[in-house]
């Protein structure tokens, strides 16, 4: 989560920052070819970084949740800072046509006369930034709340009935079930 919050903040700084500075002076999107491309490669990393990371913290929910030592052992942050690393690299490849294709044409500074270019700008948006994220969390919330649930069933056999639900483990399923919601919200159009 705390690259994920990086990443909003520098989002948060390429996408409102350049739309304030052009309110008094020349848009520097549509002036330079090299801003136009470095803004908009740069923008699109952060906002696919930002739905990846929040997808794998939710496998990593998913992990720490589960009997099974073998997937315990992999919620751990030496194995997060990994995954952190190869999806920048990943998604820095995956961007990288919008440092080709983009060009400025008129007051436009976007994919202008590629069709090819456009339609795979599409694709890997809906797909990558919209449907995968989303299965994935919804996926991983529903095997978070199946893990809750066995290892509750688990603790009321030992305890033999006594045994009330853990909050923490309910708050932390509101919370996912939540983000997922309004990641699914904001991100549909």
């Amino acid at each position: 989560f705390l690259a994920a919050s990086a990443d909003h903040l520098i989002t948060l700084i390429l996408g409102i920052g350049t739309v304030f500075y052009a309110l008094n002076n020349p848009d520097p999107q549509i002036q330079s070819l090299l801003f136009c491309k470095l803004r908009g490669y740069i923008f699109q990393i952060c906002l696919m970084l930002s739905r990846w990371f929040i997808a794998f913290a939710c496998i990593d929910r998913y992990a720490s949740t589960s009997d099974k030592v073998h997937l315990r052992n992999f919620a751990k942050p030496k194995i997060a800072y990994y995954i952190i690393i190869i999806i920048i690299i990943f998604w820095s490849i995956i961007c990288s046509h919008r440092l080709i294709f983009y060009e400025v044409k008129g007051n436009l500074c976007g994919i202008v006369n590629n069709i090819v270019a456009a339609f795979y700008h599409s694709v890997y948006v809906i797909l990558g930034g919209g449907i995968f994220p989303s299965m994935i969390m919804m996926i991983c919330a529903w095997l978070i709340r199946r893990n809750l649930a066995h290892r509750r069933m688990k603790r009321t056999q030992f305890s033999l009935g006594n045994y009330q639900r853990n909050p923490l483990d309910q708050q932390v399923l509101r919370i996912l079930f939540v983000q997922i919601i309004c990641y699914i919200i904001f991100t549909t159009p």
